[in-house]
């Protein structure tokens, strides 16, 4: 009796706790691994091992499983069936997880962060001892760690004792579970221009102007411009946009970038003048400050400015046919 009391306490090396989980035999905590026995088999894979004799007598030092899936990535289970560092040789069982996808398909700085349980199969009670990190933390797959497991995942003795059912007819099982932290957050960057940027205004002269096409909602563009690193242009009405009356000038800036703009937003403080050809000291000005997006991209005023003040020649801002409108960003 003695010695069989002297045998289970070196078996264990660990110190029991209450049943964390639930089940029903309890949970043991030992250098960060906790430990504990469920009914439910591995939802991800079960690797299944028979004459394991045979195969702990070879050169094998190293296993690797089949690749299989979980979390939308390849994985594979590494068995090193009497332990992986020196330190460990033929006292315990090492198990490691591989992230077993091709990077070459993958980009430069990818990283996947995942939590995963590992199985060894009780056959006598067909349960499942279940093995994973104390602290339940996630841990990170990059290109400089591929792998990730446990040195110390069962001592050799406690794994060969026919009375814990892990090694039965020169048999065994071991298991694993994977979820992965789905990383789809958005990515956002705001950077801000504390100067206004060089070369800020862009002037747009219009000459023929009453040539322009100008039924109600018709409109024209100018060309695209530049201003702080972003892409715009000028639209004009020249009898008014929709929504307003013929009687009026109607006039936006657009924010002109393409290709997600969606995802882009850009945010802007402006003046749009109607320059006075006559004196520089009255020229029709509208201030305005908004957030651009691709799907929010423009902003302006229906009724920017009467169409019998701007055509008055007497007021300088229609002369010899021309107008000349100025946006400042």
């Amino acid at each position: 009796m003695r010695q069989a009391t002297k045998k289970r306490k070196e078996v264990n090396e660990e110190a029991v706790v209450n049943d964390v989980e639930g089940n029903e035999s309890g949970t043991t905590i030992c250098k960060g691994i906790i430990r504990y026995h469920r009914g439910c088999r591995p939802a991800h894979y079960m690797l299944q091992i028979q004459s394991y004799s045979v195969l702990a007598a070879s050169k094998v030092e190293r296993y690797e499983s089949d690749v299989f899936q979980a979390g939308v990535y390849n994985w594979r289970m590494i068995l090193y069936l009497h332990g992986k560092r020196e330190a460990n040789k033929d006292r315990h069982i090492s198990l490691y997880l591989e992230f077993a996808e091709s990077q070459n398909e993958l980009p430069v700085d990818w990283e996947v962060w995942a939590h995963f349980k590992f199985f060894i199969h009780d056959q006598i009670n067909d349960k499942y001892m279940v093995i994973q990190d104390a602290q339940n933390q996630l841990e990170r797959f990059c290109s400089d760690k591929t792998e990730c497991g446990f040195d110390e995942l069962l001592l050799l003795d406690a794994f060969r004792d026919p009375n814990n059912g892990f090694l039965i007819g020169d048999s065994c099982a071991f298991g694993a579970e994977i979820f992965v932290a789905e990383c789809s957050a958005k990515r956002e960057c705001v950077s801000t221009i504390l100067k206004p940027p060089e070369n800020g205004t862009y002037t747009w002269k219009l000459n023929s102007f009453s040539q322009i096409k100008a039924g109600h909602c018709n409109f024209c563009n100018s060309e695209s411009f530049t201003v702080g690193g972003k892409k715009w242009l000028l639209r004009v009405y020249p009898k008014g946009a929709k929504g307003c009356s013929d009687e009026y000038l109607s006039i936006f800036l657009v924010f002109n970038e393409r290709g997600g703009m969606s995802e882009k937003r850009c945010y802007a403080e402006f003046t749009l003048r109607v320059k006075n050809q006559l004196t520089t000291l009255r020229n029709f000005t509208v201030n305005g400050e908004k957030w651009f997006s691709g799907r929010d991209n423009s902003w302006g005023s229906n009724d920017f400015m009467k169409l019998k003040d701007l055509k008055d020649t007497k007021k300088g801002y229609y002369v010899n046919d021309t107008v000349i409108i100025e946006c400042q960003i």
